[in-house]
């Protein structure tokens, strides 16, 4: 009788300690990108339109917001990405968009291990922050879309599609500077 009430006991601790697994309303994405000799990685989840008004209501225009839903959008690059003339180093970031009618602001954040925005934004911790002019799709996208597209050796565009929205943020990066180090490396090495 006391084995049976402890494995009835030991079973109930176990499924209240026991997680649900259920899909997440906003599936999580991860791209690995490479352009040119730069490994770019974005991890971000893909909230869906669902019938709602989403810039200037679930979204506020011109207040900072979490690029997506979940953790952090994270945006990790090999090498300096290059956006006109300001310059993102190597590393890893939280995304936070600033949504506005005509333009929106994409921050780079330093600080990417917590949940959503930070308690209280601090400047400081801004890498980059760019600006883009919106464009209007001819049709809505469901679910949010964050890629790199316009690929080539030097560079591509970092894109952010949701509802009729579209914005886009060009890059380049100085990979010829990699494939000249490689062969004067390689140089030195077959001339040793």
């Amino acid at each position: 009788m006391k084995k049976y009430l402890f494995l009835s006991l030991t079973s109930l601790i176990i499924q209240l300690h026991a997680q649900v697994n259920a899909p997440k309303a906003s599936p999580l994405c991860k791209i690995e990108q490479r352009v040119g000799l730069t490994d770019i990685t974005l991890s971000y989840s893909r909230p869906g339109v669902n019938e709602r008004t989403i810039f200037g209501d679930l979204v506020p225009y011109d207040a900072y917001w979490r690029l997506g839903a979940n953790e952090n959008t994270k945006l990790s690059t090999s090498d300096p990405m290059i956006f006109g003339v300001d310059t993102l180093p190597a590393g890893t970031y939280a995304l936070y968009a600033m949504p506005g009618k005509k333009e929106w602001k994409l921050a780079f954040y330093k600080e990417f291990g917590n949940w959503g925005m930070p308690e209280v934004w601090d400047e400081h911790k801004v890498a980059l922050t760019l600006t883009s002019s919106v464009f209007t799709l001819p049709a809505s996208i469901e679910n949010l879309q964050i890629n790199f597209d316009q690929l080539h050796n030097n560079g591509a565009e970092l894109q952010i599609q949701w509802d009729k929205v579209l914005v886009t943020f060009p890059f380049t990066l100085n990979t010829k500077a990699k494939v000249l180090a490689s062969i004067q490396k390689n140089n030195e090495w077959t001339n040793s």
